[in-house]
């Protein structure tokens, strides 16, 4: 077993609730590591920047409560797990406007297969083995979802080509493609790992200008760290600023340098949320888990939270009557509603900005006024991304009890209508033989 498994088992001794979790945790976060360690992102210049990635791409969580006045049944929240005070914030806004009382947290990525990891144990295996500056985080349970390999068996050249259209055909030549592979539930890594890389060498996104060049200088003597290009400092800028969420302060560098700050946090959404190219890769998970959730929901009203950026530059892009530009950074709201045998969409977001200085937030809540058919948004999407979500099979509502029992008889009823008219039809037939005998001959 490799080493960061064996870091993992050294870390799971201190209880026996823990040692009894290990082979479950070896089976599901031995693997993720061992293929981190493998492909790291060789093109960042710092080696921990593949880390924070693989941080912020799978480690999610979502809400779940029950509603006991009201016709929605659950809410689903999706989102970054370090903005935790955002979370409680949205989840206020949201009880209060079910009048439901507070949610339950719950920490997972949505694809298929749960495997509970502590968060403690993962946390000092990041900081032990990458030996990453990370706020410490909250020892609770979230669940690690492994894709389906039929889910997930895509050429690298269909998604490239998505993204690169014809050009593709010249990456097909070269050394780097043809080396691509795709282990089985790292698509969407590998692929951004690759797509990373590109960005990075084709659209010179690490020069900066003589005033950065001067700036990254002053803050790497005055931090003590060894900001080398103005991404790394702006994930920095982002990890630093989501310290907040656990009511810490601030470094006093950073205090000095606040708007420099708040300016690289913006970059580093831009960069990775701002493309849509990136949300093209990594959205098909959400809306495959949503339009899969459907199906097993009997309310008239559902509705998913979350703060995935990159779908904000996704949705500007959509040509559909829910059309709408969030910011970046935005919580997205969609809510879904049932009528008759037809399902529609609304998408609203809420975009909260924090002011450090007066210690305020400002929350906006915009949107959608109107209601869209839920097949045109998803055909939408399709065109969109690419990806097929297969929309005519996962709108299948699954009936309830009463649907079930309506179903039945309207097909009971329909069978002997149908039986009803094949005997009249017969006896007439038989009517016409019989008198055709009687008086015809």
């Amino acid at each position: 077993m490799s080493s960061s498994v064996t870091i993992l088992e050294n870390q799971f001794n201190d209880t026996a609730e823990d040692a009894e979790a290990l082979p479950k945790y070896k089976r599901s976060v031995g693997k993720v590591f061992e293929y981190l360690q493998e492909y790291p992102l060789t093109t960042f210049t710092n080696s921990n920047m593949h880390i924070y990635l693989f941080i912020f791409l799978t480690i999610k969580s979502v809400t779940c409560f029950n509603l006991t006045d009201s016709s929605l049944e659950q809410i689903y929240m999706f989102t970054n797990q370090q903005r935790g005070s955002d979370n409680e914030v949205i989840s206020k806004i949201l009880c209060s406007k079910f009048r439901n009382s507070c949610p339950y947290f719950d920490q997972f990525t949505p694809l298929t297969i749960p495997d509970l990891i502590n968060l403690r144990l993962l946390g000092n295996f990041l900081n032990s083995t990458y030996d990453l500056k990370m706020p410490p985080l909250r020892s609770q349970t979230i669940r690690i979802y492994h894709s389906k390999n039929e889910n997930f068996n895509i050429s690298a050249y269909k998604i490239f080509s998505q993204i690169y259209g014809n050009q593709t055909r010249k990456l097909k030549e070269t050394l780097f493609f043809k080396n691509l592979e795709f282990p089985v539930g790292s698509l969407e890594y590998k692929v951004m790992d690759c797509y990373i890389n590109i960005k990075l060498e084709s659209e010179n996104y690490l020069r900066l200008n003589l005033e950065k060049q001067e700036f990254l200088r002053n803050v790497s003597i005055e931090s003590g760290q060894n900001f080398l290009d103005y991404l790394n400092f702006s994930m920095f800028s982002n990890q630093i600023l989501n310290r907040k969420c656990f009511n810490k302060t601030l470094p006093t560098w950073a205090e000095n340098n606040l708007q420099e700050v708040l300016s690289g946090q913006t970059y580093y959404f831009k960069f990775f949320f701002g493309d849509r190219n990136i949300a093209k890769i990594l959205s098909g998970n959400l809306f495959e888990h949503m339009l899969q959730r459907l199906r097993d929901f009997r309310s008239e009203t559902v509705i998913y939270l979350t703060d995935d950026a990159r779908l904000c530059s996704l949705l500007t892009s959509l040509e559909s009557p829910c059309n709408f530009k969030p910011e970046i950074g935005s919580s997205l709201i969609f809510e879904i509603r049932k009528s008759a045998r037809k399902r529609f969409v609304r998408v609203l977001f809420l975009n909260i900005t924090e002011n450090f200085e007066l210690k305020t937030k400002e929350i906006q809540f915009r949107g959608c006024d109107q209601f869209c058919p839920l097949s045109i948004f998803l055909q939408a999407i399709d065109k969109t991304t690419g990806f097929d979500p297969e929309f005519e099979f996962m709108i299948i509502k699954k009936p309830t009890t009463l649907d079930h029992y309506l179903s039945v008889s309207q097909k009971v009823f329909g069978l002997l209508f149908l039986s009803a008219m094949i005997v009249i039809l017969i006896l007439q037939f038989m009517e016409t033989v019989f008198f055709y005998f009687i008086f015809v001959k």
